[in-house]
């Protein structure tokens, strides 16, 4: 009686036997076998990808260290034996510091922490940014809020659009307003 009662609603929709039941189940859950697989795979993907991120790191560090601390090295055996030392070479140490402790970061601190978070927020809050070329297979899955929210409008010339932290910065205009301007 259970089963009868378990076939009736599936009747109503064309499956017509405990075997039909069973294979529509058993495609739903298959399918939600490949999806977990797929998604297992990209999770592993991203975890190679993020580990040789950190492996570079940690190989630039080690190149560079050794090249940085040879500099230093150099540079304060000239000074303690009396050499002329420039004082242009405290451009370079305190640059190169300051760049090993970026890559030093990155290799074995919390930047890769700060990098995730900051790579939530945009996912969450600046997703106009990440809107292919309309020529991308996948642009029609963005909606048109999200495409219409790039400033920049439609494609231009990357030589007009400056960097917006500099004072040239000037918003591009949009393709009506220049079709204004060529009329008026």
């Amino acid at each position: 009686a259970p089963l009868a009662s378990f076939c009736r609603p599936a009747r109503a929709h064309g499956l017509h036997s405990l075997a039909a039941v069973r294979g529509t189940l058993g495609q739903m859950f298959g399918i939600q076998r490949v999806q977990d697989a797929m998604e297992r795979k990209a999770m592993m993907q991203r975890e190679v990808q993020v580990a040789l991120n950190v492996a570079r790191a940690r190989d630039t560090l080690q190149w560079w260290g050794t090249l940085y601390g040879a500099f230093i090295t150099t540079v304060s055996l000239a000074k303690l034996t009396g050499r002329n030392v420039s004082g242009f070479l405290a451009i370079p140490a305190i640059m190169g510091g300051f760049s090993l402790a970026n890559i030093a970061d990155l290799a074995y601190g919390s930047k890769l922490n700060r990098v995730v978070k900051e790579t939530e927020h945009i996912l969450e809050n600046e997703r106009s940014r990440l809107v292919p070329p309309h020529q991308a297979p996948f642009h029609r899955f963005y909606t048109d809020e999200e495409k219409a929210a790039w400033p920049h409008g439609s494609a231009q010339a990357t030589g007009s659009l400056w960097p917006t932290i500099l004072p040239v910065y000037r918003p591009p205009l949009h393709p009506q307003a220049v079709a204004k301007e060529s009329t008026g």
